[in-house]
């Protein structure tokens, strides 16, 4: 949306600074010119955006996707593979609601085989949501973030409404947004 806006502007602030003689002699194609030239500028502009994003995030802290490759790779190693707490995600809600606690110390920083229904697929392929199995109605769910081109390739042919099994490393645990976590591996 902000871009359509910028392009908008960008063609306005161009057609205000034509003579009233140009703009009546201009032609569509001589307009298309234009706007893609402006498009390929605001292109220009939005990747060096990314560009300077990441350089300071490589200085002073990462969030980029290979970052969170690198954490979780770190993760990984830190608690071996095959440590790991099964679950489905109606028993992590049942404790988050008995002890959320209890759930904090359970889950955060574990990874769990932990089985649900698929209830989202972020458009962008950044997350996929798992919700429990026997509450349809629920409005809760594990946010599991896709770490990686193999699992993103792996969610290209999930499907809503079918059970699955994940592992997660559990990243956050809270009584009101619940849990999140960064995509292991995928058991089925």
């Amino acid at each position: 949306m902000l871009r359509k806006i910028i392009i908008i502007l960008i063609c306005m602030v161009c057609l205000a600074g034509c003579d009233e003689e140009e703009t009546q002699t201009s032609t569509k194609d001589e307009f298309l010119n234009n706007l893609r030239d402006i498009k390929d500028q605001y292109d220009g502009i939005k990747n060096e955006i990314e560009d300077t994003k990441n350089e300071i995030y490589s200085i002073f802290g990462n969030n980029t996707e290979s970052s969170k490759q690198e954490e979780s790779t770190n993760n990984e190693k830190q608690q071996d593979d095959s440590e790991y707490i099964k679950a489905t995600f109606d028993d992590m809600i049942s404790l988050l609601e008995e002890n959320a606690l209890k759930a904090k110390k359970t889950y955060e920083d574990k990874i769990v085989e932990v089985t649900g229904i698929l209830v989202n697929i972020d458009s962008d392929g950044k997350y996929i949501g798992l919700g429990e199995i026997n509450n349809k109605y629920s409005i809760r769910s594990l946010l599991c973030e896709v770490c990686n081109e193999d699992q993103l390739n792996y969610v290209l042919d999930m499907k809503k409404g079918n059970k699955y099994t994940i592992k997660v490393r559990i990243t956050s645990v809270g009584e009101v947004l619940g849990y999140s976590g960064d995509i292991v591996d995928f058991v089925n």
